[in-house]
Parts: C-alpha cells; sequence; structure tokens
C-alpha cells in the first residue's frame, strides 16, 4: 500500500463524518502533511508551519510552507 493510502485510510473517518464540527482537524491533518512530508524531505520541525481552515460550505482550505535541508530520494527496486 502507498504511503498517500495509508495516510488518506487514516483520515478517511475524520474527514468524511465529521469535518464542520471537529475543533482538532486542522492540528490532524497538520501532523499528517508533516508526517509525509518528511518522507521525502530534511525538514527542521520549527520551520514548518501550517493553516488550515474549514469553510461553511465543508471544503477545506490548506496553506503550508518549510525549509529542507535536502530531498530524500529512495529508489526503488522493480523485480521482473
Amino acid at each position: 500500500m502507498k504511503l498517500s493510502d495509508k495516510v488518506y485510510n487514516r483520515a478517511e473517518e475524520m474527514l468524511f463524518n465529521d469535518k464542520l464540527n471537529s475543533s482538532k482537524i486542522g492540528d490532524f491533518l497538520s501532523s499528517e502533511i508533516y508526517y509525509v512530508l518528511r518522507q521525502y524531505f530534511e525538514i527542521n520541525k520549527d520551520s514548518f508551519l501550517s493553516q488550515i481552515f474549514v469553510e461553511n460550505s465543508g471544503d477545506i482550505n490548506i496553506s503550508f510552507s518549510f525549509k529542507a535541508k535536502r530531498v530524500l530520494i529512495k529508489r526503488e527496486r522493480i523485480h521482473e
């Protein structure tokens, strides 16, 4: 299972059942975004900033920024 699928599955119930009523959705999503980015970038945690707003329509507005020291690229071996 891909990393993005794992994160989506963990967030799916929260996102679909209680987007507007959850006061912790911003913290939850920010944590998940940071987790995924750490898989690809060496990030100083103090440089990661995120703003997450839930609009009245239920849409989620996400802005984030960070400073990366380097890109972490892992080569996958393809088995033939």
